[in-house]
């Protein structure tokens, strides 16, 4: 008895750099659901999708089956597209950051979605600590200036009383 496991499979030509003729194919090996493991920690908010896509636009492995499927059904899926770092598109009614990147010369693409809404979201809660952090470092900057000021006027003080006492 042997488990048998989908495996995603990327070659890779290697070439003399001499020559430019081809010496070599290297080829990295790794299981489906290992693969849906790193692409599910990839996918950095709840309601996006991340997803590896081949050639003839099909999605070899997802970070959140759920959205994928309810997209496919929906007939909303993104299909395959030209090279984009950070763009916009609608899918129905909703609209979504879309970053599609080329896996080398394979072909394949691996394309993020996220919700705006949701996006927008984490970037008010990252400025609210902006902010609260800033206000944090003010009071404290305050309260050690005012620690140090008292501490040079008093001494200050005291080397006037001295003097007057000497005087």
């Amino acid at each position: 008895y042997q488990d048998t496991f989908e495996m995603i499979t990327l070659y890779h030509e290697i070439q003399s750099r001499a020559s430019g003729e081809k010496i070599a194919v290297c080829s990295i090996s790794i299981r489906k659901d290992e693969f849906r493991l790193v692409m599910e920690n990839a996918d950095i908010t709840e309601n996006g999708l991340v997803y590896l896509m081949d050639e003839q636009g099909n999605v070899v492995v997802n970070s959140n089956e759920e959205l994928y499927q309810w997209l496919v059904q929906e007939s909303l899926f993104p299909q395959t597209g030209e090279e984009v770092t950070f763009g916009q598109t609608r899918i129905g009614d909703v609209p979504y950051y879309i970053s599609r990147q080329d896996v080398g010369e394979s072909g394949w693409q691996m394309v993020s979605l996220i919700p705006e809404w949701e996006y927008a979201g984490r970037y008010q809660i990252f400025i609210w600590q902006v902010i609260l952090i800033s206000i944090v470092i003010a009071i404290a900057i305050t309260v050690v200036s005012g620690m140090l000021s008292g501490y040079y006027v008093g001494r200050l003080t005291k080397l006037r009383k001295e003097m007057t006492d000497l005087q």
